[in-house]
């Protein structure tokens, strides 16, 4: 989606367009999890929501991490502060790795990202918590982790990101 959709439209130097090219071939679903601080005290989407909501009445909003501004994890926790009406301060990092090392360090509080078994690792490790993933099913590597989709006050709030071949529109 960054270099497809969301470049095109946020940068105005960028002078192709989505519809200038054709898919060819689908070629990975990329689930995405929602890792947290290891003490962040939330195990679920509506736990989660309850903590934001505290912390904001507090006068300290949720904190979230991200690859960059205008990225689509910017907007997934843009998206979140406007379902669930709170306010969150958007951290925005350069990539994911010094995102999620300020995760564990617990310089923010959460980050929506793709995930392998290292970060399951990290989180069977006790150095990150992983409160949800944002897939309509619950997945393989994490077969415990709710999905938001399961709670009251993120129901629908559903996203995978995918990957693929693509060529000029006008490629035979």
């Amino acid at each position: 989606p960054n270099e497809l959709i969301l470049a095109p439209l946020s940068n105005a130097a960028i002078k192709y367009k989505s519809e200038d090219f054709r898919l060819v071939q689908m070629i990975s679903i990329n689930p995405l999890a929602m890792f947290a601080r290891k003490d962040l005290p939330a195990n679920n989407g509506d736990e989660l929501v309850a903590y934001a909501t505290k912390a904001a009445a507090a006068g300290k909003p949720l904190t979230y991490a991200s690859v960059g501004p205008g990225s689509l994890y910017h907007l997934l926790g843009e998206h979140l502060s406007k379902l669930t009406g709170l306010p969150m301060t958007h951290v925005p990092y350069k990539g994911a790795a010094p995102a999620q090392q300020d995760l564990m360090a617990g310089e923010v509080e959460i980050f929506m990202t793709p995930y392998g078994k290292g970060q399951v690792q990290l989180v069977e490790d006790g150095k990150l918590r992983a409160p949800a993933v944002t897939s309509a099913e619950r997945q393989a590597l994490f077969s415990k982790v709710p999905t938001l989709n399961e709670s009251k006050a993120l129901k629908g709030f559903v996203f995978d990101t995918w990957a693929g071949y693509f060529v000029h529109k006008d490629t035979p």
